[in-house]
């Protein structure tokens, strides 16, 4: 069997929605942990949107949508144009695009392999490694429980390069602990490139290729999560 990395576009009876109201808004599934016998998912979530004032509003509407049960913010940081939000939301099990998924695994011998979520616009985007001969079957079960907006299915080595293609080496990952830790980041910056070379014992312009090597990986992939999945 042929595994396809299957991208929905879906809607359905979540708080996600409510990002429709708050265009430019965005939020992705940093990890979620359901528990069935509870009833439960527990997600933790990254919300970004454009000022504070929008932000409260938006976890104020996740608070008191029916299928939450809690959301506590955890952490949040601000800039002039960019508001960002971590916080911890428990929702119910039943009636989820989560369920669904365990559901068809336990009755189809685990086909589906893995799952990632972002949303934005009242729309969520699902990305779902899944075996060839089962898509069509699995997006009619989800079709079932939520609006399915759209749906492709690529060849699943295109994840497996892009994490290959986009992970930083173990050098490059300490070159940037190096900087980031030495203050080059911060503004004004506590530490010039030549003070990390140095500390790296590396000519200036390799720490610069080194990098910007390790930055284009990690926008590439920061711009790869937030597509539109056309």
């Amino acid at each position: 069997m042929v595994l396809k990395l299957l991208k929905l576009v879906l809607q359905h009876d979540d708080w996600s929605k409510y990002l429709q109201e708050f265009p430019g808004s965005k939020y992705i599934i940093i990890n979620s942990l359901p528990l069935p016998s509870k009833d439960t998912i527990q997600a933790l979530v990254k919300l970004e949107t454009s000022n504070k004032d929008l932000m409260k509003t938006i976890l104020k509407k996740i608070k008191e949508h029916s299928h939450t049960k809690n959301a506590e913010v955890l952490n949040t940081y601000s800039a002039k144009s960019h508001t960002m939000a971590i916080f911890k939301v428990i929702t119910n099990y039943k009636g989820s695009i989560i369920e669904q998924i365990i559901n068809y695994n336990s009755n189809h011998d685990h086909k589906v392999l893995t799952y990632q979520e972002y949303g934005k616009n009242g729309l969520e985007y699902w990305s779902i490694l899944i075996y060839n001969r089962y898509i069509n079957d699995f997006v009619h079960v989800l079709n079932e429980h939520a609006e399915i907006i759209s749906f492709n299915s690529f060849d699943g080595d295109l994840i497996f390069n892009h994490y290959s293609k986009y992970s930083l080496t173990p050098y490059e990952s300490y070159v940037l602990k190096v900087a980031y830790k030495s203050g080059y980041f911060e503004w004004p910056k506590k530490a010039t490139s030549e003070d990390i070379a140095k500390i790296l014992n590396i000519s200036k312009s390799t720490f610069t290729q080194i990098l910007r090597n390790a930055l284009r990986k990690i926008i590439a992939k920061e711009l790869l999560l937030y597509n539109d999945f056309s």
